[in-house]
């Protein structure tokens, strides 16, 4: 029975020896820095919804067809999402041959009530706003910038159950954005 002891204990520090032999457990690798994020102060639209949000970085791009030389496509668009991962995405294709002539309409943006994360509306991080019937209106451009509005009814998802019945907000915006014209 000694020798059986002196053998158990002759493995036991055999093997904690061994487990002493291991490597260092691996190091956790260090998180990526924060990439930091580029805020266009000047190009912003403020929001006020059933909260209020400003979104940085607007750029409203302008695409001649030259298929259509009455018809241009036009992009309200966030050039970088804001710090905080709020972007907004309108687009359209309007009858309009020049800007002037597109200042001078109301540009009508419609969508669904089902939750497109790729479609058009004002997305943060706990809420999506998607036209449900909404106007744009061009109030004032130049050669590097525009202003305007967008106003109407817009639905109102909730990101993490994007399949529950979205609620109906009124949403005003007013925007000013980098004028791109391509």
């Amino acid at each position: 029975m000694v020798w059986r002891v002196h053998i158990l204990a002759k493995w036991s520090l055999v093997l904690l020896l061994c487990a002493g032999c291991r490597d260092d457990p691996p190091q956790q690798p260090n998180p990526a820095p924060m990439l930091a994020v580029d805020v266009d102060e000047r190009h912003v639209a403020s929001v006020r919804a059933d909260r209020m949000m400003t979104v940085p970085n607007l750029v409203f791009v302008l695409q001649h067809d030259p298929s259509y030389p009455t018809q241009m496509g036009l992009t309200l668009k966030t050039a970088q999402p804001g710090p905080d991962g709020l972007r907004l995405l309108f687009y359209k294709f309007e009858k309009a041959s020049s800007l002037a002539k597109l200042a001078k309409s109301e540009i009508y943006l419609l969508g669904g009530r089902h939750y497109d994360r790729n479609g058009p509306g004002i997305f943060a991080a706990t809420a999506a706003y998607q036209p449900k019937f909404a106007s744009m209106k061009i109030t004032k451009h130049t050669e590097d910038e525009i202003h305007g509005a967008v106003t109407g009814e817009f639905y109102k998802f909730n990101p993490l159950q994007p399949a529950v019945r979205p609620d109906v907000v009124d949403v005003e915006m007013t925007f000013i954005a980098a004028l791109v014209v391509k």
